[in-house]
């Protein structure tokens, strides 16, 4: 860690100065809204709050004493969810100087698209009148998936497709394939941006299970959540 923050601000002043900077933009106060401020601290500062950023600084007192210096540099501060807004203000962030910008979503890459619903359902064997489950994200505990998968058994008729990939992933294979479902579910493996679109089309509905992991950790807004609503199919998802 120590090699990388020292890194990260060398790279960030020298390309501020390569490109005479006149603001800095951190992205995640840890370590993002750090360097910033330590790369240039006569430039104004917004820094952008995205999740784990601030679960770590939440639980580790460097990293919560490091954000609060940041903070008080920062002109402005943004954040996914009001969730995660309220965090950053106990963490220190002054709340005239915080708003809640939710992700964008790329309309011309996610929206309804009937024909690569059909072709997208062939090539997953989904039968014409079958029933497409999908998701997408890292697999990692907070993402929840563990519970979509034992929720499959309740829907014999459906197919579950996951764009993924994480350290879960031969833990989520296991129950998979101790609950009977490897001709059911599938993991995808990692995919692009415009192949996730063509997954979330071809769905008849978005599942995004997220939840609070043992650890404490949670997500900020899944950017799927977003997606699936550009595509204009039906969303389940979780508080």
């Amino acid at each position: 860690a120590p090699l990388a923050l020292t890194a990260g601000w060398w790279t960030a002043r020298h390309v501020a100065r390569r490109h005479r900077a006149t603001i800095m933009h951190g992205h995640w106060v840890i370590p993002g809204g750090v360097t910033a401020a330590a790369a240039a601290p006569g430039l104004p500062l917004v820094i952008s709050l995205h999740g784990s950023d601030v679960y770590v600084a939440e639980r580790l007192k460097p990293a919560g004493l490091a954000a609060r210096a940041a903070f008080r540099r920062a002109g402005f501060v943004t954040a996914c969810s009001a969730d995660l807004a309220n965090r950053g203000i106990a963490l220190g962030a002054d709340p005239d100087r915080m708003r809640v910008v939710p992700y964008g979503v790329d309309s011309g890459r996610f929206h309804p698209d009937p024909a690569a619903r059909e072709q997208y359902r062939a090539e997953l064997s989904v039968s014409p009148g079958g029933f497409l489950v999908a998701s997408a994200g890292r697999l990692v505990a907070k993402k929840g998936f563990e519970y979509l998968i034992d929720a499959m058994p309740l829907v014999p008729d459906a197919v579950l497709a996951i764009a993924c990939e994480g350290s879960l992933r031969e833990a989520l294979r296991s129950r998979i394939a101790s609950l009977g479902l490897g001709a059911r579910v599938h993991l995808l493996g990692d995919r692009s941006q415009a192949d996730v679109a063509r997954l979330f089309s071809a769905a008849d509905v978005i599942v995004t299970p997220s939840i609070r992991d043992d650890a404490g950790n949670v997500d900020g807004l899944p950017n799927v959540v977003l997606e699936a609503l550009a595509s204009g199919t039906p969303l389940v998802t979780t508080t």
